[in-house]
């Protein structure tokens, strides 16, 4: 989004003739024409400041994609404690001895699938969210803790003590990338850009210059 803007800018100034009337205006006032070269400037100033919108616009349209991709990860993430909340259950039944409810070797299905769910989550953040490393580290931290689970209950017997732990490891770190991610929303949101936009605005104009 900011290269396009800048290509943008760039192509404005090229359309107005910036360079062409500020060597103008700079001739002028060697000739002592100054009514001539301040209506140069002037048009050469209001060119500048269209580059500079256009800039403006970069910026909004990469938080704008940001929080198109933050979206998703928010409903993945609600999806995934969600499953990890059911897991837990299921695995309480088990524990009881509630009828019906599956033996403690055969709640691990369900979690591998889980765990697939939540990599998923994380390389998406991972090639689409290059500065979210934190919410990257909790979502790998998550399937980490099912990982643990799915190996406690695939023991002889199934250690269901390990298992809880993990998983109520797992929905805690689920919890807190959910919490995460809507930090990073929000701050998208709400995001004061004045300071990237003057810096990138400062160097822009030294180029020009």
């Amino acid at each position: 989004a900011r290269a396009d803007a800048i290509k943008a800018a760039a192509e404005k100034g090229r359309t107005q003739r910036l360079a062409d009337k500020q060597n103008e205006a700079s001739k002028q006032l060697a000739q002592n024409q100054t009514a001539g070269a301040t209506e140069l400037q002037d048009q050469a100033s209001a060119t500048l400041q269209e580059m500079l919108d256009e800039l403006d616009k970069g910026d909004q349209k990469r938080d704008e994609a940001l929080r198109r991709v933050l979206a998703d990860v928010l409903d993945s993430i609600k999806r995934l404690i969600a499953s990890q909340e059911t897991e837990l259950d299921r695995l309480a039944k088990s524990v009881a001895g509630d009828a019906g409810a599956p033996a403690p070797s055969a709640l691990d299905t369900a979690l591998i699938s889980l765990n697939q769910n939540t990599l998923g989550v994380a390389q998406r953040v991972r090639e689409e969210i290059k500065s979210a490393q934190k919410l990257l580290s909790l979502l790998r931290s998550a399937s980490d803790a099912q990982g643990d689970a799915i190996s406690a209950l695939r023991l002889s017997p199934a250690d269901t003590g390990e298992a809880d732990q993990a998983e109520r490891s797992s929905l805690a770190r689920l919890k807190d990338a959910l919490a995460k991610a809507e930090k990073l929303d929000q701050q998208a949101e709400d995001r004061d850009q004045q300071r990237q936009r003057a810096e990138l605005k400062k160097a822009y104009q030294e180029a020009l210059e």
